[in-house]
């Protein structure tokens, strides 16, 4: 049974990754405290990858010098444990700064040969400024959307670099399920019905693959719906991470 519980839990749970459709508050004082805001991180890939922001409030956004940095994965993790390196500094490590100039702004990424993970960070001007400073918070609401080129290369898909084909593989995953169900069904059916030595363990057996079945069918519903809004249907994926800890008690 331990084995079986680990093999859907490899192909039945839901990765933990972030939403890549994201709405929040920009904080000044939130980015002051901790020498930027960080929003997300992403995985890039190909040409054509896009990085769309809306806010509410351009004015407010402009007066204060509202900006998104992002940094490569290695170069954020080397400025977060390095305490030789002021604020300042830090954000001069950035590859790329995306003035927030218009209540829509849309930044097209670099080529990238191999798939490179981003960190998308907000600042203002007083994120660097001295810690003692009396800052009126200021909030910005934002909507931020982050794409990768589909295979056409337009940029439509939502899925990180190390997300890509996941959905295919639970359409798969439950495509293969139900061939299985149309051709075992019977067969199983009639030896559940009959009593006898092996009757406990089919029933127990049945009701781990039906679990995983209903995993993988959450999952998929949800990558479904994540693909085109990179959102998806949270519910679903917590009742698939439900039904795979479910297995556990079997």
């Amino acid at each position: 049974m331990r084995l079986l519980w680990i093999i859907c839990v490899l192909t039945g749970s839901l990765p933990a990754y972030e939403s890549k459709s994201v709405t929040g508050l920009f904080s000044s004082s939130n980015a002051m405290g901790s020498g930027g805001q960080r929003i997300v991180k992403f995985i890039f890939h190909g040409k054509n990858a896009l990085i769309s922001c809306q806010i509410d409030n351009v004015t407010l956004a402009v007066r204060e010098a509202g900006a998104l940095y992002l940094f490569l994965e290695q170069e954020w993790s080397a400025v977060q444990e390095s305490q030789d390196v002021s604020c300042s500094e830090k954000l001069s490590k950035a590859h790329i700064r995306i003035p927030l100039m218009e209540s829509e702004v849309n930044h097209t990424m670099p080529y990238f040969q191999y798939p490179q993970t981003w960190h998308v960070i907000y600042a203002d001007k007083h994120t660097c400024a001295e810690k003692d400073e009396k800052l009126e918070n200021k909030v910005i609401k934002f909507s931020l959307t982050l794409l990768n080129p589909d295979l056409a290369g337009n940029p439509l898909d939502h899925f990180s670099g190390e997300e890509s084909g996941l959905n295919d593989f639970y359409f798969l995953l439950v495509l293969a399920y139900f061939i299985a169900a149309c051709i075992y069904i019977q067969p199983l059916w009639q030896a559940i019905q009959k009593s006898g030595p092996m009757h406990t363990v089919l029933r127990v057996l049945s009701t781990s693959l039906l679990l995983q079945v209903a995993a993988a069918f959450t999952n998929y519903l949800h990558l479904s719906r994540y693909s085109g809004d990179g959102i998806g249907i949270p519910f679903m994926g917590s009742l698939a991470e439900w039904n795979i800890a479910s297995l556990g008690t079997v």
